[in-house]
């Protein structure tokens, strides 16, 4: 299911599995990645949200609960990934999901691997601009609202470098938020 180009973007749900070549420890490794991602009693659907401009491709797993209200999860790095993938990364989970079944019973959720993390694409640190991720994240921020109705409401929460990228977004564009936590 691929959603029209907004700002640039498009959002597209992985079909069936893609796969990903993946800088890890060193060497160049490939990652299956399946279309949802199923951890415990959470379904996460993924998607690639790809810069039409770069061809650069950013993993998403959105967990629709039926909720009024999405949070979308900064992650800290720059560089890192959200802790959810780790069981696809590492072969097994190494985090307690008490919080994510918690926050799974009021929201949907939302897990952004930004340009260069985890299994996004993208260039070195150093060849990715702040000003390239606030777009990103506000082009991911568009098409979460195109997802669930313009009047749906979207809380940011920014871990370490997540929080600092949230609140460089927050001093530049705003429009798609009522709530962060940094």
């Amino acid at each position: 299911k691929k959603l029209e180009l907004l700002n640039g973007y498009s959002l597209e749900q992985i079909e069936t599995k893609k796969t990903f070549d993946i800088k890890y420890r060193g060497e160049i490794k490939q990652f299956e990645i399946p279309n949802k991602l199923v951890i415990d009693d959470f379904v996460f659907k993924n998607y690639i949200l790809k810069d039409k401009k770069s061809t650069e491709e950013m993993l998403v797993g959105i967990a629709d609960n039926k909720k009024d209200i999405t949070v979308v999860h900064i992650h800290g790095g720059p560089a890192g990934h959200p802790s959810i993938y780790d069981n696809l990364i590492k072969g097994h989970s190494s985090i307690d999901l008490s919080y994510q079944k918690t926050m799974s019973e009021h929201f949907n959720l939302v897990y952004w691997q930004q340009r260069g993390s985890g299994f996004s694409s993208g260039p070195d640190v150093g060849g990715i601009t702040l000003n390239d991720m606030a777009a990103d994240l506000h082009a991911l921020l568009a098409h979460i609202k195109k997802l669930f109705g313009e009047n749906h409401k979207i809380v940011i929460i920014g871990h370490s470098w997540g929080g600092y990228l949230s609140y460089y977004y927050l001093s530049h564009f705003d429009q798609y938020l009522v709530d962060a936590v940094l």
